[in-house]
């Protein structure tokens, strides 16, 4: 090997990768029927995928994630969740109503007035948007300059979009076709906005949310645009 060329993708590589998937599967088909073995699988595999994060040879596509995908346990809302907690999240998703318990926080935050990404195309091309997750290409944009979130630890995971609204890579595909085509609206509503990994509190939290609406109340294009209730 010369100096500085480091190891690449050979057979060694895909015959240990193999091996691995062979083995765990062999080990786990012994345990499938096992009481509580999705709940022990999933935190396995939330490690796994945590520690091929930070090698930073895996970032999974938050789009093709369901909700129903992130949580594997049946789950009882009324023993994992406060009912103070409860509260707040029914509140957000019916109203958007302003309050705090534990590390859930439901508060009105300042955003890009809409008014200032309009009208010139370069303008709009440069429309602040979620670049990654499953809002990917949303414009964080409002027409009043402000909108309501749903933080967890402080970091922002639910925002209330108003509609309708397009997407500024259609105004811009429209503005570059050759025939005039109309541009898709979308209704507004909740727009799940965080990237996943999700802990597990956050996904009880999410499915809880996901059992008190239906598809109406999402943005079109989220990762719970088809779910109507979390089922478990």
């Amino acid at each position: 090997m010369k100096i500085n060329e480091g190891p690449k993708i050979d057979s060694t590589l895909h015959k240990g990768l193999k091996k691995i998937h062979t083995d765990t599967y062999k080990l786990l088909a012994n345990y499938r029927t096992v009481p509580g073995i999705e709940k022990l699988i999933s935190a396995w595999m939330e490690g796994i995928h945590r520690s091929l994060d930070q090698l930073g040879v895996m970032k999974e596509d938050v789009n093709m994630i369901k909700l129903k995908d992130l949580i594997v346990e049946k789950v009882n809302y009324t023993k994992e969740l406060t009912p103070d907690e409860r509260v707040l999240i029914s509140a957000f998703a019916r109203s958007g109503r302003e309050k705090k318990v534990g590390d859930f926080e439901a508060k009105y935050i300042d955003v890009p007035l809409e008014s200032e990404h309009s009208g010139d195309i370069k303008k709009i091309a440069k429309a602040p948007i979620w670049r990654t997750g499953p809002a990917k290409g949303l414009p964080q944009t409002e027409r009043t300059g402000s909108t309501t979130a749903l933080f967890y630890k402080g970091k922002e995971i639910i925002r209330i979009k108003e509609g309708p609204f397009a997407y500024p890579k259609d105004v811009v595909k429209q503005h570059n076709a050759a025939k005039y085509k109309p541009i898709p609206r979308y209704n507004g509503g909740l727009a799940l906005v965080a990237n996943g990994p999700y802990e597990r509190k956050l996904r009880i939290a999410l499915g809880f949310i996901a059992s008190e609406t239906v598809k109406g109340h999402w943005v079109d294009e989220t990762p719970l645009r088809d779910i109507k209730k979390a089922g478990l």
